[in-house]
């Protein structure tokens, strides 16, 4: 059950992985073919979802802390806004203008993959296997043994 728990938690991170890099890399390009910017105009127009990165990483573990809210919820409304941003990046046109909704629209992909990647990491321990955990040592405060 929990080698199974551990794979889930695994492909999770993979698949936020994904998006992430499909964004980093897929935007600019359309970016530079589609409006015809130049490479740093490409990645300054990114900086929105690399700005709701951070902000769904502190707000995954703030909901998660201080309101006790399960991370599995949070991983779960962090794939909905993953899913949301991507969909609606998906629906911009080729046109010559860039919309000014394609940076919420970044920003909320954001916002969902940092908060999913951040409650994904934070499920690790709890899908472990107990070997793989190591010890505490009693007579050391705070550390940990591990057995090779």
């Amino acid at each position: 059950m929990l080698v199974r728990a551990a794979d889930r938690v695994k492909r999770g991170m993979i698949l936020t992985g994904c998006v992430m890099t499909t964004i980093s890399f897929q935007l600019p390009q359309r970016y530079q073919i589609v409006n015809g910017l130049s490479s740093v105009d490409a990645g300054v127009r990114i900086l929105p979802f690399g700005a709701g990165f951070p902000v769904g990483m502190i707000g995954g573990s703030t909901l998660g802390s201080k309101l006790r809210v399960p991370a599995i919820y949070l991983v779960m409304f962090g794939s909905v806004l993953q899913i949301m941003g991507c969909a609606l990046l998906g629906t911009q046109s080729s046109a010559d203008g860039i919309d000014h909704a394609l940076y919420g629209y970044q920003v909320i992909s954001g916002i969902g993959c940092g908060m999913t990647y951040q409650m994904l990491y934070l499920l690790i321990p709890f899908t472990a296997v107990q070997s793989d955990k190591g010890e505490r040592d009693p007579c050391q405060k705070g550390q940990l043994l591990v057995h090779v």
